[in-house]
C-alpha cells in the first residue's frame, strides 16, 4: 500500500512539474509576444512620422517589382527569373487553363524588366506581305498615360527593339527578346530604369486571322500600378531594428513596401508572399 502511495506521489509531482513548466512557458511566450508587438508599434510610429507611406488604388492592376534582380539575363528564358526571384514555396512560372497572360516585373541597377508569358496556339508574325507591325501578334507599351505608345512586333523568334507608333521609328532604348514556348510565346522586355515611374500601360494583341489580319483580340490595356519597396523605409529599418530581427513593413493595402531579412517560413507568410507574384489575365 505504501508503495502505491509512493508511486502516486511521484506521478503527481511529475504532473505538477509539467504543469508548472507549461504555464511558465506560456507566460514567457505571452510576454515575448507583448514585447514584439510593442517593438512593432514603436517602429511603425517612427516610420509613419518620418516617411509618408502611400496606399495604392485597387481600381487598377498592381504588379510587384522584384528588386536587386542582378542575375537576370536578357535572353527570353524564364529559368533565371525562377532561380533568382520566384522559387519560394514551390512557385512555378506557368499558366493555368483559364489564364491567357502572365506578367512578372523586376529591376536591376540600371534597368526595369518585364517577363510576359502568353498562351497562343497560333503565333502570327510579320512578313513581306504584312510588314506593318500592327498586323501581327504584338505587345504595346506606354510609360505614361498620355505618352508615346511603343510596339514590339517581330518577324520571327528573335531579339528586337521597340517601334515608336507615333513616327514608326525604332526606339533602341526599349529592347525585347521574343521566344516561342510549348503553349505560345514569351517576351522579355528591358527598359532604362529612369524612364519607368509609378505605372505602365501594357496590351497584348493577338491577331485572329493570318489572311485578313484585321481581326484581333486585345488583352490588358489598362493602367498597371508598380509596387516597389521603399528605399527610405528600408534605410530607416537598418537604423532602428536589431540586425538579427526579421521584419516586414506593409502599407494600408497590405503591400510589402520594405523588409529586413526573409521571414522564417513561406507557409507562415504565404498570403503576403503571394502579393509578390505576377498579375495575369
Amino acid at each position: 500500500m505504501s508503495l502505491f502511495f509512493i508511486v502516486l506521489s511521484v506521478l503527481l509531482i511529475a504532473l505538477m512539474g509539467f504543469y508548472f513548466l507549461k504555464k511558465t512557458e506560456l507566460l514567457l511566450q505571452a510576454r515575448h509576444n507583448e514585447s514584439i508587438f510593442a517593438d512593432a508599434q514603436a517602429i511603425a510610429s517612427r516610420i509613419s512620422k518620418a516617411i509618408s507611406t502611400s496606399t495604392y488604388s485597387h481600381q487598377s492592376k498592381m504588379l510587384f517589382v522584384h528588386a536587386n534582380a542582378t542575375q537576370l539575363q536578357m535572353d527570353g528564358y524564364a529559368q533565371d527569373w525562377i532561380d533568382s526571384l520566384l522559387l519560394r514555396g514551390g512557385v512555378e512560372l506557368r499558366l493555368i487553363p483559364d489564364q491567357k497572360v502572365l506578367i512578372f516585373a523586376a529591376e536591376t541597377k540600371d534597368y526595369f524588366r518585364l517577363l510576359i508569358e502568353v498562351k497562343d496556339q497560333s503565333i502570327i508574325y510579320r512578313n513581306s506581305l504584312f510588314p506593318n507591325p500592327e498586323q501581327a501578334d504584338h505587345i504595346r507599351l506606354k510609360l505614361t498615360s498620355n505618352g508615346t505608345e511603343f510596339i514590339l512586333s517581330p518577324f520571327a523568334e528573335t531579339a528586337l527593339s521597340a517601334i515608336n507608333l507615333h513616327n514608326m521609328q525604332w526606339n533602341h532604348d526599349i529592347q525585347g527578346q521574343w521566344r516561342e514556348t510549348e503553349t505560345g510565346y514569351r517576351v522579355e522586355i528591358q527598359i532604362p530604369k529612369n524612364q519607368v515611374h509609378q505605372a505602365i500601360w501594357l496590351s497584348i494583341i493577338d491577331i485572329d486571322d493570318p489572311e485578313i489580319r484585321s481581326m484581333k483580340t486585345t488583352i490588358g490595356g489598362k493602367k498597371i500600378q508598380l509596387i516597389r519597396q521603399n528605399k527610405a523605409i528600408k534605410t530607416l529599418l537598418s537604423e532602428l531594428v536589431n540586425p538579427n530581427f526579421r521584419i516586414r513593413i506593409l502599407d494600408q493595402s497590405g503591400w510589402i513596401i520594405a523588409d529586413k531579412k526573409p521571414l522564417k517560413s513561406f507557409l507562415l507568410d504565404k498570403k503576403r508572399e503571394l502579393m509578390r507574384l505576377p498579375i495575369f489575365y
